[in-house]
Order: structure tokens, then C-alpha cells, then sequence
């Protein structure tokens, strides 16, 4: 409730902007891991590379105050290598030594306040958090004997269908006349569990992306 109470508090803020808002694409790439509450026995998690893309909308507060909204697209999971395990497609089959790879799809509303030096060329940080609904939920599991892998196998309905996070990051603008590039590194940290199947461990999204951006 907490959470949804500071989401609608950040989406009133551009009420207060006294300039009309400037619009931006941004496209970047991520490292991604899961957060996980408790140890797998006999695995390895580990961060693999996700893509993110957005339009956002950002408006003049005071000073050197503004703030960001939009749309996000990003992927997120993660890689975890099990010494041993079966197939989930065919449980009859011996068991041995495979990877599996997780990816979350989402489209999320990310709010966040930036705070920028003066000048053409100039650094900001920012910081916010960002409301996310649940697209595709998909795993797939690579075995180290070389049968091959399973596919991708969707398990969106096992998951809980919103996701929040909580972003901290900074960047520089730098301009082009009327227009800007920004170019930005952001850590965002989950703040809610998604799984929602009790014999599923307890995990929280992980991202760090880096972000281009065109101001226009």
C-alpha cells in the first residue's frame, strides 16, 4: 500500500510543472539477476543481459528540479547452472548437470525525479520508482550432455502480475540545439516478491542498465 501511495504521489507532481514537457526515446542494454531470499542446493545463480526501451515525457520543476514519466519495456532474470536435475518436460528421463535461463517481460510507468547541473553539457541524477505489469514469464533449460534444450517454457500465470522497483542512477545531457542526448547508468531493485506459488523461493528483479536517450 506504501508502495501504491508514492506511486500516486510522484504521477501528481507534473501538476506542478510550469513549462510544457519535453519528449524522449531511450533504448539501452541491462545486466539482469534474480534476488533470491534463500540458497538453491546444488546451483549457481548468476546475471545475464537483458534490453530496455522507453518514451517518456519530462517536465521543468523548480531550479534545477524536473521530473520523468512514461512507458518502459524491459527484460529481466537471470542464469542458474544446477549440478543436478531433470528435465521438467520429461521427468522420466535421467537427471545431470544444466543450465536454465529465466526471462520477465514487463511494460512499467516509471516516475522518477532528476536534479541537473546548469549549463549545454551538463550531469543529473535521478531517482524514483517505477510500476510494472507482468507481459511473459518464460524458462529455459540447456543440458550439459548434449541432448539439447527444452525450449522456452511460459509460466506467466505463476507470477504475480505487478512488479514495483525502487531506481537510483545519473547520466549526462548533452546538447544539440534544441534537442539533447542523454546517455545514463540506473541500478533499479525490486521491492515485491514475485512468485506467488508458496513451493517457489521467495525473489526480487535485480537491473543495472545503461541507457542512450533523445531529447526532442
Amino acid at each position: 500500500m506504501i508502495h501504491l501511495l508514492l506511486t500516486l504521489c510522484l504521477l501528481t507532481l507534473p501538476l506542478m510543472a510550469s513549462a510544457a514537457p519535453q519528449f524522449a526515446v531511450e533504448v539501452g542494454g541491462s545486466q539482469i539477476w534474480i534476488g533470491y531470499e534463500d540458497e538453491f542446493d546444488g546451483s549457481d545463480p548468476a546475471a545475464t543481459f537483458g534490453f530496455n526501451a522507453a518514451a517518456t515525457a519530462q517536465f521543468d520543476l523548480a531550479g534545477s528540479w524536473g521530473l520523468s514519466a512514461g512507458l518502459r519495456y524491459s527484460q529481466l532474470g537471470d542464469e542458474i547452472k544446477y549440478e543436478d536435475v531433470r528435465s521438467p518436460s520429461d521427468p522420466s528421463a535421467e537427471s545431470g548437470p544444466a543450465t536454465t535461463t529465466t526471462q520477465y517481460q514487463y511494460l512499467g510507468v516509471p516516475v522518477v525525479i532528476r536534479w541537473s547541473m546548469p549549463g549545454d553539457t551538463a550531469p543529473f541524477l535521478f531517482g524514483g520508482t517505477e510500476l510494472a505489469y507482468l507481459l511473459k514469464y518464460t524458462t529455459e533449460f540447456e543440458f550439459d550432455d548434449g541432448t539439447g534444450s527444452t525450449g522456452k517454457r511460459e509460466f506467466t500465470d505463476s507470477l504475480n502480475r505487478f512488479n514495483m522497483t525502487a531506481i537510483v542512477g545519473a547520466g549526462v545531457a548533452i546538447g544539440m540545439g534544441e534537442h539533447k542526448l542523454d546517455a545514463s547508468i540506473r541500478y533499479a531493485h525490486g521491492l515485491i516478491d514475485t512468485t506467488k506459488l508458496d513451493q517457489w523461493f521467495p525473489r526480487r528483479t535485480r537491473e543495472f542498465a545503461v541507457t542512450l536517450g533523445f531529447r526532442f
